[in-house]
């Protein structure tokens, strides 16, 4: 079960959970100038102070991943004030859609408190890997209902969430075999499953945008040194610097993509 403290009042939180290996909460913002990396920063850096946009971005791993370093928080905050957005991460190493055992997921409050956010907040949620991860890990006797927990799970969120008028955006994680906890092609089954479901919620509103961090990926899953690999070592699901970098920049096109509030 998740407890959440507030910590400032910048509506960052730290999570204690009993599986967990690490929690981060960092809001990044850079007010110099700095160069729009696409044509969306762009136009999106034309923004009035009375419409920059502020994006909660909650997940696991992956969204830590975001702020791991000093130079990739740095790089996040540059991204974000190029736009005109403030971002916050919210990562917890381990989460998912649905909880590892009883009990909430782990993120189950901060859904059911978007309502009260401002109208202009933008949620961004990365999760899904270890959705997959259990469904891989499962018995054959009870994958389906891992399935359909996690399935129940997605569609609460997307109702609590963009339900509440607010942009969502949904992200897939990567989805090709990987060698943790050696589940290696049932992983990829399972994770193109989860990567389905987000895509076809992505579509059903006009509020919820996506962030295809799966197909983005799927041909960077190279060799170590290879300039174009975006994974680290034996480890094609976290990604590296440079994965993390586009992973970022992807997240930012998608809230771009949110309609104006």
């Amino acid at each position: 079960m998740a407890r959440v403290t507030r910590t400032t009042s910048r509506a960052r939180r730290s999570i204690v959970v009993g599986l967990v290996v690490a929690s981060f909460v960092v809001s990044c913002a850079n007010d110099d100038e700095v160069g729009a990396t696409s044509s969306a920063a762009v136009a999106s850096s034309e923004r009035t102070p009375s419409t920059r946009r502020t994006v909660l971005i909650i997940g696991d791993s992956l969204a830590a991943g975001f702020v791991r370093t000093d130079a990739l928080r740095q790089r996040l905050g540059e991204q974000a004030s190029a736009r005109s957005m403030t971002t916050t991460v919210n990562g917890l190493s381990g989460a998912g859609w649905v909880a590892a055992g009883d009990g909430d997921p782990p993120f189950a409050d901060e859904f059911r408190r978007v309502a009260s956010l401002p109208e202009d907040v933008v949620v961004v949620i990365v999760l899904g890997a270890n959705d997959a991860l259990l469904a891989a890990l499962a018995p054959t006797a009870t994958k389906s209902s891992w399935r359909a927990r996690s399935d129940d799970a997605i569609a609460a969120a997307v109702r609590q969430v963009a339900g509440s008028g607010r942009c969502l955006v949904l992200t897939t994680p990567p989805d090709l075999a990987i060698n943790n906890f050696g589940t290696r092609e049932d992983f990829a089954t399972e994770s193109r499953r989860v990567g389905e479901v987000l895509r076809k919620h992505a579509v059903d509103a006009p509020n919820i945008a996506l962030g295809d961090f799966a197909a983005l990926s799927r041909t960077h899953h190279r060799a170590d040194g290879d300039p174009d690999d975006w994974f680290s070592g034996d480890d094609e699901l976290h990604p590296n610097s440079v994965g993390t970098e586009a992973f970022q920049t992807l997240v930012l096109d998608a809230v771009d993509r949110c309609p104006p509030r």
